[in-house]
């Protein structure tokens, strides 16, 4: 995947005239200046003032969007969504008044529900409207027409996943001719047949001069392998899709970027380490073989107990997969590991279990878990807390741990003391199980290890289960995220080992290591 930073994406498209950057003439949308406080709402409310150093780029960002549609393309972290806040607030005279008397209302778009919790939270926060959120899991599927028109009367801005606004439109519960403003969060999303995409089609058959003013909100204009030279292509169908120009603001810092290299894996693993990792292969393949063999027979019965209950294949043959998974990408230590979260899960999945086939296939997997942490637990024992610890994982752990030390307060004192560096971090990885056991390790680490006891780590998964999860469940993994990405704000946690749900625009701090 080729990777472009706002100031590369800024050369391309302007070179193909794609989008519009820097400072943008107002002509008679603004004749104030924005100062550095601004009241939040207008009467028939009275908020108090919050003091606002506003960055330039923000400024920038939203008076070009008080002329015109736009997508406003910004890193993660730069505070996007206070420029849809300032936009609402310009428009507050428009959603307080009511419906019937000619208001209009706000929607606020967004890809997932932690998000619609997330951003409902922001903007009730400042602009000091009735603000409210909306997903699934509300029961809003239900929901006839008098509903929707209660909750579109009685609040000026609405938070909701898109597939909401689809069906709200599709069913004609509410009119487009009703919104001053439609913002999409994660406006890289709108494309194919995505639930945004089809908000966007749908609009095309409102007039078009009394359509809501648009305004796409990203961290990445596209999702998607692409070499350089497709990038004004990709761009440009966006672009076309949303309706909108791609401002980049005149000026926008951009990380360092830095790729490191560790040692190769054969050649400084421990013998112990090895031969560990050996046998916990050969033991995962041989099961794996088997239950490929005896499943792929009975698959092809599509009356068969099995083939009715392809999610219980999928438990077994996911445990395995992740074991592997662990064992190749962190060594001994992350097989161990997620053998010991497997145990609880099978054990939990066979009070579920009614065909014989998978209780017996079932034991089986449980019975390999179990041997796997009997087999690793005398080799672990030779060693302190802390070297077994070192010794049993993938040398590319080891080069993480090196990286995570350049940030400890006792390093470089005299240096530290006079930049105040604190470190604020995020790993991201590919799967949630990777999350999981690489946040246990660290944890570990920093209690054995002294040099790294300044790490503080936590892990978030995002909202998802497993396929089979309970509305209940869902909730309190909601819940739980949310308590997380507060302890990482307010720097209780200052290390997230997290799967993409981030890069979804999970609400940040200013971080100084993304891994």
């Amino acid at each position: 995947m080729a990777l472009f930073d706002c100031k590369v994406i800024n050369e391309i498209l302007n070179s193909t005239g794609l989008g519009h950057f820097g400072h943008t003439v107002l002509g008679s949308y603004r004749t104030t200046p924005i100062l550095e406080w601004e009241v939040l709402v207008e009467k028939p409310y009275t908020p108090k003032i919050q003091e606002w150093k506003l960055k330039p780029v923000l400024v920038e960002l939203f008076e070009a969007a008080l002329g015109e549609n736009i997508i406003a393309y910004l890193p993660t972290g730069s505070r996007k969504t206070y420029i849809a806040a300032l936009l609402i607030k310009e428009k507050v005279h428009e959603v307080t008044k009511p419906l019937d008397l000619g208001g209009k209302r706000t929607v606020f778009l967004v890809p997932i529900i932690l998000l619609a919790i997330q951003q409902a939270a922001y903007l009730r926060r400042h602009t000091y409207l009735r603000v409210k959120e909306f997903y699934g899991s509300m029961g809003v599927d239900s929901w006839r027409k008098e509903r929707w028109k209660t909750e579109f009367k009685e609040n000026h801005v609405l938070v909701m996943t898109a597939q909401i606004f689809v069906n709200v439109l599709n069913h004609d519960f509410f009119s487009a001719y009703q919104l001053n403003l439609l913002v999409f969060d994660k406006c890289h999303a709108a494309v194919k047949d995505a639930p945004m995409k089809q908000v966007l089609s749908k609009l095309q058959s409102y007039e078009s001069l009394r359509r809501p003013k648009i305004l796409g909100l990203t961290a990445a204009l596209f999702r998607m392998r692409c070499t350089p030279h497709k990038v004004p292509e990709v761009i440009q169908k966006l672009s076309e899709s949303m309706g909108c120009i791609v401002k980049i603001p005149s000026s926008v810092e951009t990380p360092c970027e830095i790729v490191l290299q560790y040692d190769d894996e054969n050649n400084k693993q421990n013998p112990d380490s090895l031969t560990l990792s050996v046998i916990i292969l050969d033991m995962v393949f041989k099961l794996m073989q088997e239950f490929k063999n005896s499943y792929g027979e009975l698959i092809a019965k599509v009356e068969s107990d099995v083939a009715k209950h392809p999610d219980k294949i999928d438990l077994l043959l996911d445990a395995l997969k992740d074991i592997n998974y662990l064992l190749r990408a962190l060594g001994p230590y992350g097989a161990y590991h997620c053998a010991h979260v497997y145990i609880r899960i099978l054990q939990q999945a066979k009070s579920r279990v009614k065909v014989p086939q998978f209780l017996a296939d079932l034991n089986k997997v449980s019975a390999l878990c179990r041997e796997i942490k009997e087999i690793c637990t005398p080799y672990f024992a030779k060693f302190s807390p802390k070297d077994r610890l070192l010794l049993f994982v993938h040398p590319k752990v080891i080069r993480l741990l090196e990286i995570i030390r350049n940030f400890s307060p006792e390093k470089n004192l005299d240096e530290r003391q006079r930049v105040n560096l604190k470190m604020c971090a995020i790993i991201f990885v590919e799967r949630r199980c990777t999350a999981n056991v690489l946040y246990h390790f660290l944890k570990d680490v920093a209690k054995h290890d002294e040099t790294l006891e300044f790490m503080k780590p936590l892990f978030t998964m995002g909202q998802a289960l497993d396929r089979n999860a309970s509305l209940k469940e869902t909730k309190i993994l909601n819940i739980k995220q949310n308590e997380i990405m507060t302890s990482f704000r307010e720097g209780l946690c200052n290390l997230i080992v997290a799967t993409s749900v981030l890069e979804e625009g999970v609400d940040i701090p200013a971080c100084n290591l993304i891994v």
